[in-house]
């Protein structure tokens, strides 16, 4: 766990795709003994991890943004989830909020109002991004 802003806990689950896809949290339906086989998951990930330092801080401010997001839509009334889109260098090109509930919109997820913030960017930018989100 890494504490991100305003004392909020969050679980950070970074998988390289390129590698096979282990999950890292148990749902929350499943026992103690399952979380512990996460955690063991969890750490064996780790030990292959390609994560620096640079990265590590790169996430941790795109939860900060994701987090403010949600925060704002929480405030809206709706559902609080937010999302960043930050470029391999850590810059955001783009953020927003879940608006399914304040505009009565299937589509309108965190996710896809972070990729409309951002604008029309070629895919060769994409291909370096990552998207960040968070739901309190």
């Amino acid at each position: 766990m890494m504490t991100v802003a305003k004392d909020v806990n969050v679980d950070v689950v970074v998988t390289d795709v390129a590698s096979d896809i282990t999950p890292i949290m148990p749902p929350p339906s499943e026992s103690s003994a399952s979380s512990a086989a996460a955690a063991t998951a969890a750490a064996s990930h780790d030990n292959n991890s390609i994560i620096s330092d640079a990265d590590d801080a790169h996430h941790r401010r795109g939860l900060a943004i994701a987090l403010d997001e949600a925060e704002r839509g929480l405030a809206q009334g709706g559902i609080p989830i937010g999302s960043a889109l930050l470029t391999g260098a850590g810059d955001c090109l783009g953020s927003g909020h879940n608006m399914r509930v304040q505009r009565s919109s299937p589509t309108l997820h965190a996710e896809i109002a972070a990729l409309e913030d951002a604008g029309r960017l070629s895919a060769t930018v994409y291909r370096d991004c990552t998207l960040v989100s968070v739901f309190l």
